[in-house]
């Protein structure tokens, strides 16, 4: 059916958009078109959410802005809350990266209200962490540290390992941030230890962070043998 030609080129481009970003938006602008067309909001709105996504991960952040906050308006207005969710991340996401805390801060939190609101599940913990980045860039420390505890929590059962080791690692910097070198010291390895084996992209990082740690704690020789 026609809602399948929609999914269909959706799957097609998140198949293709690692290698080629640009027949990736060829194909999402096919569906957003054969939706539109059709009348489907829910498939237009989430197809939407591909072309803001897909201008982010292009450094077109405005143009990401705006389309984002098209696809946001379009899924509340047909009730599309998972695309509605997806739209109201990505926005935290471009106001986050232009400094925009606070409008950040709001958006994030809508998208995890509205979530827990569907039932659903399997992205809270990514959502919780997202919320507790921005609150340690408004400096509210306290509230991230509870939140990041949120997010392990969220993930247990998930069988996310990946996202628990980024999640550790950004428990290590606000630890840090706070000159609590041990505790920060504790989570890093715990960081390290699942990023070796999950999320190897991000081990060179929590090393340096690590590194930090134990220069903090005057334990040079520890210090020296993550770099």
């Amino acid at each position: 059916g026609v809602e399948l030609a929609v999914d269909d080129l959706l799957e097609q481009a998140r198949n293709v958009e690692g290698t080629d970003i640009g027949r990736a938006r060829s194909l999402v602008q096919q569906a957003r078109v054969i939706a539109r067309a059709q009348g489907d909001q829910a498939g237009e709105a989430e197809a939407l959410y591909r072309l803001a996504e897909l201008s982010y991960a292009s450094g077109l952040n405005n143009e990401a802005l705006a389309v984002a906050l098209e696809s946001r308006d379009l899924a509340h207005q047909c009730g599309a809350a998972i695309s509605e969710v997806s739209a109201l991340n990505l926005i935290a996401a471009v106001q986050y990266h232009a400094a925009n805390f606070s409008e950040a801060l709001t958006s994030a939190i809508a998208a995890l209200d509205l979530y827990r609101s569907t039932g659903e599940r399997t992205s809270e913990g990514l959502l919780l962490n997202s919320l507790a980045v921005i609150q340690h860039s408004l400096r509210d420390t306290d509230r991230a540290i509870v939140t990041y505890e949120a997010a392990l929590m969220a993930n247990k059962g998930q069988d996310r390992p990946d996202l628990d080791a980024v999640t550790l690692a950004n428990m290590a910097k606000v630890r840090a941030d706070r000159h609590e070198d041990l505790l920060a010291v504790s989570l890093g390895e715990s960081a390290l230890d699942l990023a070796q084996e999950h999320a190897p992209e991000f081990v060179p990082e929590i090393l340096a962070r690590l590194a930090m740690a134990y220069v903090a704690l005057a334990a040079l020789d520890r210090a020296a043998s993550c770099l």
